[in-house]
C-alpha cells in the first residue's frame, strides 16, 4: 500500500501534531495534508492540550513526540486521558526510548511510530489505525441515530398515552352518566311520591 491509498480512510478525519522540531513538524504537516481532512499542529505538549481543549472531540487523531518543552507527550497524553479516554494517540519516538514508549503506551498512548519515521514505515501502521477510527465513528453515528428515533419515538409514545388518558375519562364520563340520571330520577320520584296519611 501507498500513502495515498490511506485517503479513503481518511480524508473526512482531523489530526493534531504535536512536535517541538520546527522542521519535523512541518513536514509530517505537509505529509498528512495529502490524506487528512484537517491537520492542525503544536509546538508542545502545552500548547497540544490548549487547542485539544479547545475543540472538544473535534480530533479523530493526535500524533505526539515525547520529548518537548514546556510539557512533554506524556504528561499531554495523561492530562487528554483524563477528559478522553477514547481519542488514539500515536507517539513518535526512537527505538532505543523503550522506557518512555513503554511509559507513554501505559499512560495512554496507542500506538507509536519510530522517529525519524517514513512513509514505508508508517502507512501500514496509519491503515490498521484509521480502519479502527473509521469504524468506530460509524458505529457512534448508529448509535446517535437510533438514540435520536427512540427520543421522537417516546415523545410520541407519551402524546399517545396523554390523548388515551384523555379518551379513557371521557368514555368513563359518558358510561356514568345514564346512572346518574336514573339515581336522580329515583330521587325526584321519591320527592314527588304523595305522604299518605294512616291516621
Amino acid at each position: 500500500m501507498i500513502f495515498t491509498e490511506l485517503a479513503p480512510y481518511t480524508k473526512n478525519l482531523k489530526l493534531l501534531i504535536v512536535e517541538d522540531e520546527d522542521l519535523v513538524r512541518a513536514a509530517t504537516v505537509q505529509l498528512f495534508k495529502r490524506v487528512f481532512a484537517v491537520v492542525d499542529e503544536a509546538a508542545d505538549g502545552s500548547e497540544g492540550l490548549e487547542k485539544f481543549k479547545s475543540k472538544p472531540k473535534f480530533y479523530d487523531l493526535i500524533i505526539t513526540d515525547i520529548h518537548m518543552p514546556n510539557m512533554d507527550g506524556i504528561q499531554m497524553i495523561e492530562a487528554i486521558r483524563r477528559d478522553d479516554a477514547l481519542i488514539p494517540i500515536v507517539i513518535l519516538s526512537a527505538y532505543t526510548d523503550f522506557g518512555n514508549i513503554l511509559n507513554a503506551i501505559n499512560t495512554g498512548a496507542d500506538s507509536f511510530l519510530p522517529k525519524p519515521f517514513t512513509i514505508k514505515t508508517s502507512v501500514d501502521s496509519f491503515y490498521r489505525l484509521t480502519i479502527r477510527i473509521t469504524d468506530a465513528k460509524i458505529l457512534q453515528e448508529h448509535i446517535e441515530q437510533i438514540e435520536e428515533e427512540n427520543y421522537f419515538l417516546n415523545q410520541e409514545l407519551t402524546i399517545l398515552r396523554s390523548k388515551n388518558s384523555i379518551m379513557y375519562s371521557a368514555y368513563q364520563a359518558t358510561q356514568s352518566q345514564p346512572l346518574q340520571t336514573a339515581v336522580n330520577k329515583v330521587q325526584i320520584s321519591q320527592i314527588a311520591e304523595p305522604v299518605v296519611d294512616n291516621n
